[in-house]
């Protein structure tokens, strides 16, 4: 036993020799688990690994990879040898990124606009539930293929690219509005905002575009139009008529 293992887990070496070594573990439960894996391992390939969990000696739980190989690979029977190392940071770092992705995940795929991820090449790397909603085209058809087919027109994509989606653009959360195309042909216009997307030491991975069609806006902007001229055209023959009776009056 080396002196490691009490810095590990707190106990003398007094303490664990001779002692079985559930003695370590979180549970009997995971004991068991731990020695069917490692022995299964070793039976095959003279050595065995996985990760587990230890509880010290003061009750603080430690992420623990095991690493065993056998003593004597002529004798199985003289036993094996096994180092254990803390993982715990590594663990722990493992699940705050987990709780992050799939935080990210949860807020991206709930957003009721399209939302479209394209690398530096603007080729498209992830997509939200509501894009497939608003284009029609599901994640796997636009995986991989740049944003030129989400457009009204070449020329559309071409401008944008030049304005916002290249290397040199300045960075901006504009909105604006373009055309844009869906699966069957037909267009829209849609409310767009673009944003590059950087990572931790500034350089550029590529690009957020965030989609909000604006069809019915459109309708009802222009259905207020059509009322108001309604109403012009209403108001004129009023006047009209108003001006034709004064006229009748004075005749008479």
């Amino acid at each position: 036993m080396s002196p490691g293992i009490e810095q590990l887990t707190g106990y003398k070496a007094s303490e664990l020799i001779g002692r079985d070594t559930s003695i370590l573990y979180v549970d009997d439960k995971e004991f068991k688990r731990v020695g069917r894996e490692i022995y299964s391992q070793l039976a095959k390939n003279q050595e065995g690994e996985c990760d587990t969990l230890f509880r010290k000696k003061d009750g603080t739980i430690l992420d623990i990879h095991l690493r065993a190989t056998l003593a004597d690979p002529a004798d199985p029977a003289k036993g094996h040898i096994v180092s254990a190392l803390d993982i715990s940071r590594r663990k722990a770092a493992e699940r705050k990124l987990a709780k992050s992705q799939a935080a990210f995940k949860a807020i991206f795929n709930s957003i009721s606009d399209a939302l479209v991820f394209a690398d530096i090449h603007r080729r498209i790397q992830m997509v939200n539930p509501a894009f497939e909603r608003i284009f029609g085209y599901s994640p796997r058809e636009a995986a991989g293929r740049t944003t030129e087919f989400l457009y009204a027109s070449p020329d559309l994509y071409h401008e944008q690219g030049r304005l916002r989606y290249n290397p040199e653009a300045s960075p901006t959360r504009d909105v604006y509005e373009t055309l844009y195309r869906r699966k069957d042909g037909s267009t829209f216009p849609g409310e767009t905002m673009g944003v590059k997307v950087m990572d931790e030491k500034g350089r550029a991975l590529g690009y957020l575009g965030v989609i909000r069609d604006v069809t019915e806006r459109h309708r009802a902007v222009e259905e207020k139009a059509r009322i108001e001229e309604k109403m012009r055209h209403v108001q004129k023959l009023e006047s009209l008529g108003v001006l034709a009776g004064g006229i009748a009056h004075d005749f008479n």
